[in-house]
């Protein structure tokens, strides 16, 4: 193709047809510029679809992540009602619902949990998340995500290092009834030691931070739901 349009400029230039060889000359650029911009425009067009697959594809991992956290944080949430529910019995001197009383006889187990575990697997890739995520209502909700992610960690950190330290002064302080309800695994042994004014006391600490970090895990699991759904309306309009 080269060798055909150099032969051209020749043939004009032998023949003293200067003005038809400028002409074609400026064509010649013209049609080189022309082609140089279609192959700058196909490679913009490939690169952008690629970006676009990725993009849907870490949308995908993004969405069954959300819905992971969605089913472990929903599990806290049962195990810290639990544990709020152990402290209002014991607040209100047994008044209050607490079904798994039984249960605790029976496994001889005190239900005051040294820790409440938690990760978020989003947590973890936030930053990967952004830096591919170019839908703006995504990326403010995983913005958001973050935030209250970071609030509910801190909320149950605090929770944690607070049932731990009681834990520790609770076996110490009753020790031998805590024994005792071992291994005869009595109700009235329980309780006996449930409604001091010493297990109130610790039960209305544990209680506060319980409550706390409910809150910011009911502001979690919000923003969470509205992740999925912003992730269900982008790879719905990608995918159509």
């Amino acid at each position: 193709m080269i060798k055909f349009f150099r032969k051209i400029r020749q043939n004009l230039l032998m023949e003293n047809k200067t003005a038809k060889y400028f002409k074609y000359a400026i064509g010649e650029i013209i049609l080189v510029v022309v082609g140089i911009l279609i192959a700058l425009q196909i490679n913009n067009w490939n690169e952008s679809r690629k970006a676009t697959l990725k993009e849907i594809a870490v949308s995908k991992q993004l969405l069954e992540d959300a819905k992971q956290d969605s089913i472990f944080f929903e599990k806290r949430n049962e195990s810290l009602d639990k544990m709020a529910r152990n402290m209002a019995f014991s607040l209100s001197n047994g008044q209050t619902d607490f079904p798994e009383l039984n249960e605790m006889v029976k496994d001889g187990g005190i239900l005051i949990h040294s820790g409440v575990n938690f990760t978020s697997i989003i947590g973890g890739n936030i930053n990967e998340f952004l830096n591919v995520i170019t839908n703006p209502e995504i990326k403010e909700s995983l913005r958001d995500y973050m935030t209250n992610y970071n609030n509910l960690k801190f909320a149950i950190e605090l929770l944690n290092s607070t049932t731990n330290n009681e834990h520790i002064l609770f076996k110490k302080q009753f020790a031998s009834e805590v024994l005792k309800f071992s291994e005869s695994r009595k109700k009235e042994d329980l309780l006996n030691f449930y409604f001091t004014n010493e297990f109130k006391s610790l039960s209305l600490i544990i209680q506060d931070h319980i409550e706390n970090v409910l809150v910011h895990l009911g502001v979690f699991k919000e923003t969470n739901q509205k992740l999925i759904s912003d992730l269900h309306t982008y790879l719905e309009q990608k995918t159509q």
